[in-house]
Parts: C-alpha cells; sequence; structure tokens
C-alpha cells in the first residue's frame, strides 16, 4: 500500500475548487474538433480565465529578483517562459481530455518552461531551479515537507472531525474528481462486520504530471509536484487518523 502523502496530490497552492473551473458541455469537441483553428484551441488550453489568473500570480510570487544573476532581466525571463509554455500546451493539447486536464497540461508547462528558461542562467544547478520555481507554487522547499496553508486546514478538518477516516476518503474522492481524466486512479475501502469504514486506498496508476515530464526528457522535475503531496499531506498519521493509504 502506498502512503497518502504519496498519492494524494493537489496541483498547486493556488488551485481552486473544482467548482470554480470553468466547465462547458463542448469542452472536449473545443479541443478536438478539427474545424477549429490554432486560436480556439489555444484559448481553451492557455488562454481561459484561470490560467491566466495562475500565471498572474505565478509570475508574482517566482523569486527572481533574488538571484543576483538574473538582476535587470525579469522580464525578458518571464516572457521567455510564457512563450515556451504556451509552445508546451499546444504540443500536448491530445493530453487535454476535459477541462481538468487543461489545467494539468498548464500548469506542466509552466514548471518546465520555468525550468529549462533558469537552468542555464543558474549554472545548471537543478536544485536551486527546482527550488525557485517552486517559490512559484508556493513551496518553501521540494525536498522538505514544509507546511503550506491547506496542510494547516486539513489539519483543522481533521481535528473537528467525528471520523476523520472517512472525512480523509471524502478528500480523496474529490480529489480524484479535481485530476480529471488525465489520470488513472483506483479507490478501495474496506469495512468491518458492522460496515464500518477502516481502511481506504487511493492508488494512481497513471500520472499526467510524470507522463508530461518523461516524454519531454525532464523526468525529474516531477519532484516539484512530489513535494507538493508532502506539503499538503506529509501530517497525516496512521496512528492518528487512520489507515489510508
Amino acid at each position: 500500500m502506498f502512503s497518502a502523502k504519496t498519492l494524494l496530490r493537489i496541483t498547486c497552492s493556488f488551485r481552486f475548487h473544482s467548482s470554480f473551473w470553468f466547465r462547458s458541455s463542448s469542452f472536449c469537441n473545443q479541443v478536438k474538433d478539427q474545424n477549429s483553428g490554432k486560436e480556439d484551441k489555444e484559448q481553451v488550453i492557455f488562454d481561459s480565465v484561470v490560467n491566466r489568473a495562475f500565471r498572474h500570480v505565478y509570475f508574482r510570487t517566482l523569486p527572481l529578483r533574488r538571484q543576483p544573476e538574473l538582476k535587470g532581466k525579469e522580464k525578458e525571463i518571464c516572457e521567455s517562459i510564457e512563450t515556451e509554455a504556451r509552445q508546451l500546451c499546444w504540443k500536448h493539447r491530445e493530453r487535454v481530455v476535459d477541462d481538468r486536464s487543461a489545467a494539468h497540461i498548464h500548469l506542466s508547462s509552466m514548471a518546465l518552461s520555468s525550468y529549462k528558461t533558469l537552468l542555464p542562467l543558474l549554472d545548471s544547478d537543478e536544485e536551486r531551479v527546482l527550488n525557485i520555481v517552486g517559490r512559484g507554487f508556493g513551496l518553501a522547499d521540494v525536498s522538505s515537507s514544509s507546511k503550506s496553508g491547506l496542510q494547516w486546514i486539513l489539519q483543522f478538518m481533521l481535528l473537528v472531525s467525528l471520523n476523520k477516516l472517512r472525512t480523509l476518503k471524502r478528500m480523496a474522492e474529490n480529489i480524484e474528481r479535481d485530476f480529471g481524466k488525465g489520470f488513472d486512479i483506483v479507490q478501495e475501502s474496506e469495512v468491518d462486520s458492522n460496515n464500518k469504514l477502516v481502511a481506504h486506498q487511493m492508488v494512481v496508476r497513471r500520472c499526467l504530471y510524470h507522463d508530461f515530464f518523461v516524454a519531454e526528457g525532464y523526468p525529474q522535475v516531477t519532484r516539484l509536484f512530489c513535494a507538493l503531496d508532502r506539503s499538503y499531506f506529509g501530517e497525516v498519521k496512521e496512528k492518528r487518523h487512520g489507515d489510508i493509504s
């Protein structure tokens, strides 16, 4: 069985609840319709209101000004990141099968374009670059288990919950909906003779982030999203909260 901190992923610290994302019954047709132009598809994937809002916050959170080597280059760097991210979104448009996968492809594209842009400017220091990009996603350190704001919220919810395991199960189900069809997820619950929930397992059998970065030849960037797991669910303990994996 896998640990909750490994398998329960929230995409980033600026992620909105699923109901906040713009949905359309014709979404997949917008992406796949061969008669639609490139501009229409880019509007769906890259230029949606929510993805533009994410970039607005991301570029203001990315600590470029704190890096001496990047002084005076901030605007040029942000433009380069955005240009390559747009190209990556277009390149991987076939992975977009619903509105959630469009959001995940956008996040992946922003992370990778940032990594590729900054790496040659910072002496190819992979760890340093990952940490800089991680700051844009709200992470203090990709190698640590520093708490995020959502982890504090999670702990409070578990503190006041009368059934912590069932609360975690509901959260896992919400996360699966948030992942969307771009991920392959299996969830199984175990109950006792009284039909009481005693264990729950959520297994991500296919991760869109991992597939994206491997396809681009940068599997190491997946660490960024693994670190987001730890920042949100690192404090989930089996003895305290039940058997969830």
